[in-house]
């Protein structure tokens, strides 16, 4: 074989290895090109509680008893929840129903049985979003529970706050509008809270409460065809009072409710104020995400 031929033969070779290289590589690419992504990493996740023991505690006592929920978390889950009330002289409120020094009526749960069918509601949820409650803040959604779950429900609400690393304050505030709904309607109204903020401040706030035909309970008092016990301020203006309130303090955390969803916080307010605060907690949230 001549010289000529062997170069001709060996270019040959060096070409076909170079053809099949480039298929190879091409392949690959388009293997790659085809295949799903995953995306796992690139999907936000549900709220991370962090590690830790975390207390909550009303800023007033309601009828002679301070609540205080202290809820654990291992693994970003909750594992524990206590809910408990202490009067004047440091006396538990589940001590004392677990003696029967503080009853309930005949047949129904103790306070501590109910309190921990609350407890027991969440870990298994692990969350609030299932437990939901009327104006009187009475729930249907945990059998045996007759209790006024306001103050649970509001104290629980700050603890997953306190693991999550949310912070309500105005400070943190992001300019816009907000507004959130009642999930579902109560006595026949569907609450609805708007808040606008603007340089980080709280400056409008509006409280209202649609029917099923979209009527607004603030329009039906003005007119006088949603009426309140004669002689109190109409249903519009307590709810304008408790706007001012919140715009005022630049927050909620002056507006004590008692276990009755009623507060003395504002003079004039003789309206459940259960729906407003919960309405009103859960837009202030919406304002300081993504800080």
């Amino acid at each position: 074989m001549s010289s000529k031929q062997k170069r001709v033969e060996r270019n040959t070779i060096v070409s076909i290895i170079i053809m099949i290289a480039i298929l190879i590589i091409g392949s690959i690419t388009l293997k790659s090109l085809l295949a799903p992504k995953d995306n796992t990493s690139k999907t936000p996740s549900t709220t991370t509680l962090k590690d830790g023991t975390y207390t909550a505690q009303s800023p007033e006592p309601s009828n002679g008893y301070t609540g205080v929920v202290t809820m654990e978390v291992k693994g970003g889950k909750i594992v524990s929840l206590v809910y408990d009330s202490l009067d004047e002289q440091g006396q538990s409120k589940r001590y004392l129903s677990s003696v029967g020094e503080y009853v309930m009526v005949e047949g129904n749960p103790t306070w501590e049985e109910q309190a921990d069918l609350l407890a027991k509601h969440v870990i298994e949820n692990q969350s609030l979003d299932k437990l939901t409650m009327d104006d009187s803040g009475k729930t249907d959604a945990v059998s045996g529970v007759s209790i006024n779950i306001s103050e649970f429900v509001n104290l629980t609400k700050e603890v997953l706050q306190q693991a999550s690393g949310q912070n309500n304050t105005s400070s943190t505030l992001k300019d816009g509008t907000y507004t959130t709904k009642s999930d579902e309607p109560s006595n026949g109204y569907t609450g609805v809270v708007t808040i606008e903020v603007t340089d980080g401040n709280i400056t409008s706030l509006l409280y209202d409460s649609l029917d099923e035909q979209g009527q607004s309970k603030r329009y039906l008092s003005s007119v006088g065809e949603y009426v309140m016990v004669e002689g109190n301020p109409t249903w519009e203006e307590q709810a304008d009072l408790l706007a001012k309130h919140v715009i005022e303090n630049q927050s909620l955390d002056k507006l004590t409710i008692d276990d009755s969803g009623k507060t003395d916080a504002v003079s004039g307010v003789s309206i459940n104020i259960t729906e407003f605060v919960n309405l009103t907690k859960a837009t202030l949230e919406k304002t300081a995400q993504d800080q």
